[in-house]
């Protein structure tokens, strides 16, 4: 818009074409607004004073402006596309992407419509209208060439800013470092529980986890950030367990998996999470495959103490208390109870016999007949090397039976609330005195009565989970595996990725206030046992009871 408020209306290839500008008013009062009618481009006006045409011979009218009549359409065409026209669209060529272009229709609430053709406008001159920018015909003087030059600056000065903020929000929006499940408030991660389904006792595992994450959203989070737990239920079904991933890797786009629980679960998961580079860390699971194979599966860790260290254990301490034992055994069939078994066999170094073994899937509902032929080969060592389920229908078959060997129950299956079912469903008698291993303290012995763990652990749990149970260990264990999940999530920096939160699992040096003293979770890029130490406990009038000093649980 000029000084008398006419609206200028530029050439599509002007920098400032695409800006539109409401007209304030018409210098022109009879337009009122109107747009200007079509006419041809105007001619010098030659005419007399007093209106009268004039004297072609007296007058000696002025010839015509230096090429301005002479020129054929033709070459008015070429001129107007000549070197002057050239130079003005090659500097913006490329750049007219980041302009809006004029909209034909765009039509002004208060005014008409702008006219179709915006040519005829730029080419016509009308009677105290100042003159137009002529760019069609490059007629520019100094003047106007100084104010298309300072205008063209500005413009280009805009696209430069412009291109350069849409460059720098193109870089943030693919930057690597934008990790999926990552925001400025925000930080998600997900995982998969049995909370129905034959192991079914672990799915306090989950929200036990998430209370702790809430405890620590409720004092700032991780470098300022929530954490976001989505935990699915599985029903301890490795297939269920791979549709459930993909669902949080690819749908919910979490930042890292945590804690899927279950041996086979994790198993089933590992080459996908390996190929996607998502890290899925601290898996409920000590089996050896895990450990072993960790170079070819590096996104996934393990947990809990190995298995085959576990069944070691056990098997040495049979070995040295009572080397005549026989032995029967009862495993699941999974990598979980054979890795067990193999522990076993390998602690007893040929110094106690294992007079029998029956696997069971986790799928039955009745293993009365496997515990009826282990009854049969008089074994007087019973191992129920089981989930919590099968464990106290191991327990309950053998009192069915009569049968009253010492018992070693898997470390999985020993939470109180797990052997009180049993205890009332079989007898005192065939239940007290069982032996397994521990790594985290029990919430519900006297012994931890004033530690402050436990009781921070009684105080999360009163607020971020009314009407769970306390006494339920595995609820306990969600929070002890969820402080080194936060442990892990602290050491992978501000601005974390996936690969710094592998890096910072596998530099762990902790000490988890969540479990035994004198254990610690350490890991390297060759060492994916995050935990290596336990003791033994043994059951006796409702409780766990811890005898000897800590083992070596690796195996």
């Amino acid at each position: 818009m000029d000084a008398q408020g006419e609206v200028v209306r530029r050439h599509p290839t002007d920098p400032l074409a695409a800006v539109h500008v409401q007209r304030l008013g018409d210098a022109d009062g009879g337009r009122q607004g109107r747009p200007h009618d079509r006419e041809r481009p105007a001619h010098r006006d030659v005419r007399r004073p007093d209106g009268s045409p004039p004297d072609l011979h007296a007058d000696a009218v002025p010839p015509p402006r230096r090429g301005a009549d002479r020129r054929s359409p033709g070459r008015q065409r070429a001129r107007r596309h000549g070197r002057r026209r050239r130079d003005i669209d090659a500097r913006f060529e490329g750049a007219d992407h980041h302009l809006a272009a004029p909209r034909r229709d765009h039509v002004d609430p208060a005014r008409l419509a702008p006219p179709a053709h915006v040519r005829g406008h730029l080419d016509r001159a009308k009677h105290r209208e100042p003159r137009l920018l002529e760019l069609c015909a490059g007629r520019l003087d100094r003047a106007d060439r100084a104010r298309y030059a300072h205008a063209s600056r500005a413009a280009e000065a805009r696209l430069a800013v412009i291109a350069h903020l849409a460059a720098a929000a193109a870089a943030v929006a693919l930057s690597p470092s934008a990790a999926p499940g990552v925001t400025a408030t925000t930080i998600t991660i997900g995982g998969t529980v049995p909370i129905s389904g034959p192991a079914a006792a672990f799915g306090s595992v989950g929200p036990g986890a998430n209370a702790y994450f809430q405890y620590v959203n409720a004092h700032g989070g991780v470098h300022g950030r929530r954490i976001v737990y989505k935990y699915l239920d599985d029903a301890y079904e490795p297939a269920k367990t791979v549709l459930l991933t993909q669902q949080l890797v690819e749908q919910d786009k979490v930042f890292a998996l945590f804690d899927t629980v279950g041996t086979d679960n994790a198993l089933a998961i590992r080459e996908y999470v390996s190929n996607r580079k998502v890290p899925d860390l601290f898996v409920g699971s000590g089996v050896s495959t895990i450990g072993r194979e960790h170079a070819k599966y590096p996104w996934l860790m393990g947990y809990l103490p190995s298995f085959v260290g576990e069944g070691v254990m056990d098997g040495r301490r049979i070995a040295q208390v009572t080397p005549r034992a026989k032995i029967a055994v009862l495993y699941e069939d999974s990598n979980f109870g054979k890795d067990l078994l193999n522990g076993l066999k390998r602690g007893l170094a040929g110094k106690a016999k294992v007079v029998g073994e029956q696997s069971y899937d986790p799928n039955e509902t009745d293993i009365g007949s496997q515990v009826a032929r282990l009854r049969a080969t008089r074994a007087d060592t019973l191992m129920l090397f089981a989930t919590p389920l099968f464990a106290i229908k191991g327990y309950v078959g053998a009192n069915r039976l009569g049968w009253h060997p010492r018992v070693y129950v898997s470390s999985v299956a020993i939470s109180p609330d797990i052997m009180k079912i049993a205890r009332l469903s079989a007898t005192p008698r065939t239940v007290d005195g069982s032996i397994s291993i521990a790594f985290v303290k029990d919430p519900t012995s006297p012994v931890w009565k004033n530690d402050k763990t436990v009781k921070l652990y009684r105080s999360i749990v009163a607020r971020f989970l009314p009407g769970a149970k306390p006494l339920d260990v595995y609820l306990y264990y969600g929070m002890a595996v969820a402080y080194t999940m936060v442990d892990a999530l602290k050491h992978a920096g501000a601005n974390p990725t996936r690969d710094n939160l592998l890096r910072a699992a596998t530099h762990l040096n902790e000490t988890n206030p969540f479990l035994l003293p004198g254990i610690r979770i350490t890991t390297s890029p060759n060492d994916y046992y995050p935990m290596k130490k336990a003791r033994f406990v043994r059951y006796r009038h409702g409780l766990w009871v811890l005898f000897g000093k800590l083992v070596d649980a690796r195996g």
